[in-house]
């Protein structure tokens, strides 16, 4: 499962960089990593794991969006011409389809958390405490390898349509 991999890779480093001002993020990001290795971890487990990879996934898409400001400006200055303005378009470009890649992660999390909601619920029905079981195998909730690519890949079809009409008017 990709999707938890990268926050796990790119949360261990923010982590080991805040040191003790983490908090309580190393043992979130133990919780992805169990999904990322598609552990079996219980169901309340899962639930908390995607609330905290969307909220996640739109903190990397807004750190995309930093450095496209500096981008805008040393461009500027350094040579206010068409060959400047070309680059720093292509580097926002490219900026905004990570971004767009990112922000494409938070509604797959959010349609299999809603998953594990209506999972958890069937389960209290059957079992009552339900939290700390797994949810069943083949349950909706459950995270699959293709979400990501799935989300990357309408996000992007998208995000292409919209810079190629943008293209068009431009001239290009």
């Amino acid at each position: 499962m990709l999707q938890y991999l990268i926050v796990v890779k790119i949360g261990r480093l923010i982590a080991r960089l805040a040191g003790p001002r983490a908090g309580a993020l190393p043992g979130r990001l133990d919780t992805c990593q169990q999904l990322a290795d598609g552990a079996t971890v219980p169901a309340f487990d899962v639930l908390r794991a995607q609330s905290f990879a969307g909220q996640f996934w739109v903190a990397v898409a807004f750190g995309f969006l930093l450095p496209a400001f500096p981008v805008l400006g040393v461009f500027a200055l350094a040579r206010p011409g068409l060959l400047a303005r070309e680059i720093a378009a292509g580097v926002l470009l490219v900026l905004g389809g990570f971004m767009t890649c990112a922000l494409a992660q938070v509604p797959a999390l959010t349609i299999r958390l809603g998953g594990t909601m209506t999972g958890l619920r069937r389960m209290r029905r059957q079992f009552g405490r339900a939290g700390q079981r797994p949810l069943p195998a083949g349950s909706f909730g459950l995270p699959k390898r293709r979400d990501f690519w799935i989300a990357c890949a309408i996000a992007l079809a998208g995000y292409a349509v919209i810079a190629y009409l943008g293209f068009l008017a431009r001239g290009w």
